[in-house]
């Protein structure tokens, strides 16, 4: 096997490798994202994953949430996880 022989398949091997974890990674949060109404819904699932959540955007909430649960809040632009009103 020449170098370039050899390299080019690395090369690959490193796509499908990336490929792959991304994959994996993608598959995970979506079995582990739930969306929740309430705050007692909230400190449940926030045990088991990531959370989608109301928040009044105050401050005083978020140590609130961090302090009860140890968990911050995050937000994503672009509407990219807006649930579809059917979805639980």
């Amino acid at each position: 096997m020449t170098i370039e022989e050899f390299s080019s398949k690395i090369e690959t091997m490193l796509l499908d490798i990336q490929s792959l974890l991304l994959q994996k990674n993608k598959s995970f949060r979506e079995e582990h994202t739930y969306y929740v109404d309430s705050y007692d819904e909230f400190k449940e699932k926030i045990e088991q994953g990531f959370v989608f959540a109301h928040w009044d955007g105050t401050a005083e909430t978020a140590e609130k949430i961090q302090e009860e649960c140890k968990a911050t809040i995050r937000c994503f632009p672009n509407g990219e996880y807006i649930r579809d009103a059917n979805e639980k």
